[in-house]
């Protein structure tokens, strides 16, 4: 009997109809897992975004079950109840009074569930496995307790895909002006002729993110490397280049602990120009933070950089002396944490988690000198 928590499921979801297939779930892996495996249920997480203005917002989420099986790995589960269906892109279930209802997508809130526990993993190092590592021993999954195989309509596609590996056991071929058209048999046939750049156009937008995990990279790089290729593609050779420096980057970004958009406020935006001049150069951080601020922390946040970056002479006029006199409170400890991000890109891994404690400490410092503690 596997180890779950917590022990009982809450009365008020125990007498919820509409979660009964979430009651389901619970008793069977509790009864049915081994005493090895452990169990959390309805588990919590949130992340940080930025709006259209480029503010800070929390977002929400929930994993409905996460399976620890220490010979094979982390299992993240989201559960629908009802009849599950799948029509023309929209997902509904049906309830007891024959109601159909919208619903999110399962296999996108389980993803996203997967990156936040593998990000929250790699920011606390606690397993001390490469992102790529906890990409293949960290999973998700969708489970439709009450619905039957029969009435799943367009999911009949998931079975079909396990098998051949293409819907409807039809095939596609490639030409050479990027263009696809069905064969007969369950397979990809690419017409002689047809370039690279062809056929990563066509199998980009269904598959880029799996072909980026593959190679590590996840999250939040992975997602925006495949909706530039998406939106506007490059050529194969210009995209593998380009391809290869975003590994380098996701991988350097990963070391420092805090990533952009996870903190608000005069922090947040330290933080953000930080890893700008870190990660993309301090051209591009100089140009944030001499452009307009929407408030007095802002303005004293971008101050406080430019004195630490030494890039802030002729820069004065940007900014009053409300800003100026604030930040030269900050200025200190934002150094120090500059220094530390430098440190981190360049020293040797087992530097890594010492370093990643020190950013830790001096960015609980900058909250108290912010007054964001």
């Amino acid at each position: 009997m596997a180890t779950i928590y917590p022990k009982r499921i809450p009365l008020e979801i125990e007498r919820d109809p509409r979660r009964k297939s979430e009651r389901i779930l619970f008793d069977s892996f509790r009864e049915f897992l081994g005493d090895e495996v452990i169990v959390y249920y309805s588990r919590t997480w949130r992340t940080f975004n930025l709006d259209k203005n480029k503010e800070s917002i929390f977002v929400n989420g929930e994993a409905d079950f996460i399976i620890v099986w220490p010979d094979y790995g982390i299992l993240v589960i989201e559960c629908k109840g009802g009849g599950v269906e799948f029509k023309d892109g929209i997902y509904t279930t049906t309830n007891k009074n024959f109601e159909k209802i919208k619903i999110k997508n399962p296999y996108k809130q389980v993803d996203r569930s997967r990156y936040r526990i593998i990000e929250h993993i790699l920011h606390k190092n606690l397993l001390g496995r490469t992102k790529f590592e906890l990409t293949q021993s960290i999973i998700d999954g969708v489970f439709f307790p009450q619905s039957k195989r029969s009435s799943w309509g367009q999911f009949d596609i998931d079975q079909k895909y396990k098998q051949t590996g293409f819907e409807d056991n039809l095939g596609l071929r490639i030409n050479t002006r990027g263009e696809t058209s069905e064969r007969k048999t369950p397979s990809i046939e690419i017409v002689d002729g047809a370039s690279c750049g062809d056929v990563l156009g066509v199998l980009w937008e269904d598959f880029g993110l799996e072909a980026l995990e593959s190679i590590g990279i996840i999250g939040d790089e992975a997602e925006e490397i495949w909706r530039k290729q998406n939106t506007k593609p490059k050529p194969f050779g210009k995209f593998l280049k380009s391809l290869d420096n975003a590994r380098e980057k996701a991988k350097l970004s990963s070391l420092i602990p805090t990533k952009s958009g996870e903190l608000g406020g005069a922090c947040g935006h330290i933080v953000g120009l930080i890893r700008t001049g870190l990660l993309e150069g301090l051209g591009k951080a100089e140009r944030i933070a001499t452009s307009r601020h929407s408030s007095i922390s802002e303005a004293a946040a971008a101050w406080a950089w430019l004195l630490a970056a030494e890039r802030s002479s002729g820069q004065e006029w940007h900014f009053d002396g409300d800003a100026r006199n604030k930040a030269s409170a900050w200025m200190n400890t934002t150094k120090q944490l500059l220094d530390t991000g430098k440190q981190l890109l360049d020293s040797p891994d087992e530097e890594i988690e010492r370093l990643q404690n020190q950013w830790h400490t001096q960015l609980n410092q900058l909250k108290q000198d912010t007054g964001e503690s």
